[in-house]
């Protein structure tokens, strides 16, 4: 699962190219930060409860942590299989966090980003 993570960020660092980077500071570091857009990502391995609640729990303290400037949006990156349950759709949106999903292949190596959320990393602010 670990190696699925980086293949996820890989491909968003293809399509985002500069524009998306990895904050760091005070012994932490975000998944991913678009920088334009102001879009803060946590990406995901799977859709266990745990890692749904951990990632919504990091995109709320990482801007602390990392002494990022407000405001911004906050995107967990999911797998889209299995599908979220509407009830946990819910309660993360309650958080004022976007879901968002990707692919992967049966080999668990190729990635793809929907072009709607490229897209949506794209959009400025």
């Amino acid at each position: 699962m670990c190696a699925r993570q980086g293949y996820v960020w890989e491909a968003l660092k293809r399509a985002l190219d500069s524009d998306f980077v990895k904050p760091r500071g005070n012994g932490y570091e975000a998944d991913g930060l678009v920088k334009s857009a102001r879009l803060l990502i946590e990406i995901k391995t799977s859709t266990f409860a745990s890692d749904l609640y951990a990632g919504v729990g990091q995109l709320r303290m990482y801007p602390l942590l990392l002494a990022l400037r407000e405001p911004l949006q906050r995107i967990l990156l999911i797998p889209n299989k299995p599908m979220l349950l509407p009830v946990m759709a819910a309660a993360i949106a309650a958080q004022d966090v976007e879901v968002h999903t990707y692919s992967v292949d049966k080999t668990g190596t190729k990635v793809v980003i929907p072009d709607e959320f490229i897209e949506r990393c794209r959009s400025v602010g």
